[in-house]
């Protein structure tokens, strides 16, 4: 006889909020990378406040704007996967292929400022859609009383990512 085997809920399960810390750690990641050791790299190297403040910015924009993923997210569900699973892989596996692609093409942060920039903001692209689609799954599984502490686990996760 197979016994049956169902994978604990966000709903239900206690460790949500290791959960949401780990979701919300690998968002953190590359922000943490720009805004401690990059920044800090081209300061030594002799880029100008102005030049890492454009590169911040142009990397920055995809978080401006993911305000547009919500739509995205909330339009398109798939009832195989659940309603906002199917985005939470794509975005995973997105930010994963953008961070693979980066560690072997990246040979020289200096001279390859334009390309590190761009391939940075589109991780910050899948980064972002990570963002909402997470914020989305958290609105649509914790029980309200548990989303404030559900949400603490997150940033937290974020910030030391």
């Amino acid at each position: 006889m197979i016994a049956s085997f169902a994978l604990p809920t966000l709903e239900e399960s206690r460790w949500r909020y290791s959960n949401f810390f780990l979701m919300y750690f690998l968002q953190g990641m590359v922000p943490g990378l720009f805004g401690a050791c990059l920044m800090n790299y081209y300061i030594a190297h002799g880029f100008t406040v102005s030049m890492i403040g454009s590169f911040g910015a142009i990397v920055a924009i995809p978080w401006s704007l993911q305000f547009l993923w919500g739509p995205v997210v909330d339009s398109f569900r798939t009832s195989r996967m659940g309603a906002r699973r199917f985005w939470q892989v794509v975005a995973y596996v997105a930010c994963s292929i953008s961070l693979v692609t980066m560690s072997f093409v990246i040979r020289d942060p200096i001279a390859q400022t334009s390309l590190l920039c761009g391939m940075l903001f589109a991780h910050s692209l899948f980064a972002a859609l990570m963002d909402v689609s997470t914020d989305a799954l958290m609105i649509d599984n914790v029980p309200e009383a548990e989303r404030g502490r559900s949400s603490s686990a997150g940033r937290m996760g974020f910030v030391i990512g």
